[in-house]
């Protein structure tokens, strides 16, 4: 073999030599790639920013789904008993998810759909947001989940509660 480094090293060997194709060769681990990556976003500038370092992630041919969770009230509530109560959260479940859809919308910038990287939008419904996010990463075959945080310090987060860390 004409130019071939192995073939070189065969003929000046003093000793046995054993040459492997690296065609043969199986690693032990495989390097992880990201093709999907789930955006959740809370509508604000850190939420927002999040789509951005997705798109980092993402190679050409790669997938983005910007998600926002609307708060819902727990399904527990009677109809019967607080007909009002419940009309009206529904109500304002409606217009909350409609706006959300409007506003989804708006983020996604014109300039990333030249990157080669599909994007859709999903605007969920559900009384725990950390579970929507999960599962719909899950529905959605995410490899990552990428989230903006508000920056509360350990004690804030505690005190407060956290989507993020509900989702990890």
């Amino acid at each position: 073999l004409k130019g071939s480094f192995s073939h070189a090293l065969v003929a000046h060997a003093e000793t046995n030599v054993l040459c492997v194709p690296l065609s043969s060769y199986t690693p032990a681990y495989r390097v992880p790639s990201i093709h999907r990556v789930l955006v959740a976003t809370d509508f604000s500038d850190r939420g927002n920013d999040a789509l951005l370092h997705a798109y980092s992630l993402v190679p050409a041919g790669g997938e983005v789904r910007l998600l926002h969770v609307c708060y819902a009230p727990s399904a527990g509530i009677n109809p019967v008993i607080a007909s009002e109560v419940y009309f009206d959260h529904t109500l304002t479940t409606a217009k909350s998810k409609e706006d959300a859809e409007a506003r989804i919308k708006e983020i996604i910038p014109s300039l990333l759909a030249t990157s080669g990287v599909a994007i859709t939008s999903e605007v969920l419904v559900h009384h725990d947001i950390a579970t929507a996010i999960c599962e719909a990463a899950d529905r959605f075959g995410a490899d990552v989940i990428c989230m903006g945080t508000k920056g509360h310090s350990r004690v804030g987060a505690a005190l407060l509660g956290s989507t993020v860390q509900a989702v990890l």
